[in-house]
């Protein structure tokens, strides 16, 4: 492994939702007529009640009358006589002028390619990683992730604030755990204008390792050792932490034997990506929907599970078939036995509570005397417009409907991968996390 170097976060939390200062000094505020107003405040990328970009101000010239202020416009904020972002402000004092706003996007320095942009995660899981790294008389391991021209390195932030992880447990939010950096292959120069897509589909990539919404945040553009520019586009999504959410490839603790951010399965994911952007976002969405909702305790949200997981099964099902991987089938549930087939199922072999086992064989209206059939027919029963029909659920004990959940979860899971050509191991959430091949191998 070739000896590298640590990449600095640009975001470094001493406890979880810490607010990050992006500016601190003296700004302009530019109005639709084009009259510049001075003021003097801070500028902070804040984590709730969601994630924003905040602006404060105070009036900074005597006698300055700030009664041009409407709510309802937009203003430009400039620094030095650049434009720096655009901003809604949410109150203000008038004439005095001390205001408080959002801004839509944050760039303070160049607009110009540079040598590697870098960033950091919110709320991703450990990382393991295939390639040395060293700081200061420290080494481990970080990710090289390569698609194309361009590479993505991610290592783990040093940890400077031993109990700064404990406020996450304890309080929830978000919390800084990994920096990243990108650059191209050839040591051309890289423009923030052209990485969004690579970033945009990074970020989906990045979610479905970690089950929850995840993205790279607060660029950095580096000329060498010269920072050129610190920006903070429209912020993709990031969910607020939780420790509960079990995915394929965290449910083993971090077990060496699954590769989590295999260069082989970014590149799987990224071409399918570049083929068919949309396909790859509602599959992601209706991945995490379905394991988010499991992994709750309210009989409501593990419904909602087992809804949006038959919901993910039928686009998958579409996009098999698009592909002529699969033949053409009938019904719901011909059509998932046709991918769990496909990749390996046997249905037969999936294990089954005597509760969920007594409910296939009694029911009367299942006339599939099957699991597959007694899940469609309970997702069915969830949404059916005859009252007769949801009582028949409504009475249903409810570890049977917990137990329809994980299965659905798990074979949305293996779908994917399969989707995405993935071959390694991943963890069984219907064997408790145990690691295991893939079906198909």
């Amino acid at each position: 492994m070739t000896k590298t170097t640590y990449i600095s976060p640009t975001i470094n939390f001493k406890k979880s939702n810490t607010v990050v200062i992006l500016f601190n000094g003296h700004y302009s505020i530019i109005n639709d007529k084009k009259i510049e107003y001075k003021f003097e405040g801070k500028i902070s990328l804040e984590w709730f009640p969601q994630i924003h970009i905040k602006i404060v101000g105070k009036n900074s010239v005597q006698n300055q009358e700030c009664s041009f202020i409407d709510l309802k416009n937009k203003f430009k904020i400039m620094v030095n006589g650049s434009v720096i972002g655009i901003a809604n402000l949410k109150s203000c004092s008038d004439p005095i002028g001390d205001f408080e706003g959002v801004l839509h996007e944050f760039h303070l320095g160049e607009n110009t390619a540079v040598d590697r942009i870098r960033f950091t995660l919110i709320n991703f899981t450990k990382l393991i990683g295939n390639e040395r790294y060293s700081h200061r008389g420290f080494y481990g391991l970080r990710t090289v992730l390569k698609f194309d021209n361009y590479q993505i390195i991610l290592n783990p932030i040093l940890n400077k604030y031993p109990n700064r992880r404990d406020s996450l447990e304890d309080e929830g939010g978000y919390f800084s755990n990994i920096s990243g950096s990108i650059s191209k292959i050839d040591n051309s120069k890289v423009s923030l204008k052209e990485s969004q897509n690579i970033f945009e589909c990074f970020s989906y990539y990045l979610s479905f390792i970690n089950g929850s919404w995840c993205a790279p945040i607060y660029y950095r553009g580096m000329q060498g050792n010269r920072i050129a520019f610190n920006n903070i586009s429209e912020v993709q999504k990031i969910a607020p932490y939780k420790n509960h959410i079990g995915t394929w490839a965290k449910m083993s603790k971090f077990d060496p034997n699954i590769v989590h951010l295999s260069n082989e399965l970014w590149n799987s994911f990224n071409s399918i990506w570049v083929k068919d952007d949309y396909f790859v976002k509602l599959a992601i969405h209706w991945y995490i929907e379905s394991i988010s909702h499991y992994s709750s305790s309210l009989d409501h949200i593990i419904t909602n599970s087992i809804i949006t997981a038959q919901t993910g099964m039928e686009l998958f099902y579409n996009w098999l078939y698009e592909n002529q991987i699969i033949n053409k089938s009938e019904n719901a549930e011909s059509r998932i036995r046709s991918i769990i087939q496909k990749i390996g199922i046997n249905e037969n072999s999936i294990f089954k509570s005597e509760g969920l086992i007594n409910f296939i064989s009694t029911t009367k209206e299942l006339e599939s005397k099957n699991l597959i059939g007694a899940m469609v027919y309970i997702r069915n029963g969830l949404i059916h417009p005859k009252n007769s029909k949801r009582k028949n659920i409504k009475t249903l004990d409810k570890n049977i409907i917990v137990e329809t959940s994980r299965i659905w979860s798990w074979i949305i899971e293996l779908t994917l991968l399969f989707i995405f050509e993935y071959n390694g191991k991943y963890c069984n959430r219907l064997e408790g996390g145990k690691v295991c091949d893939v079906p198909w191998k």
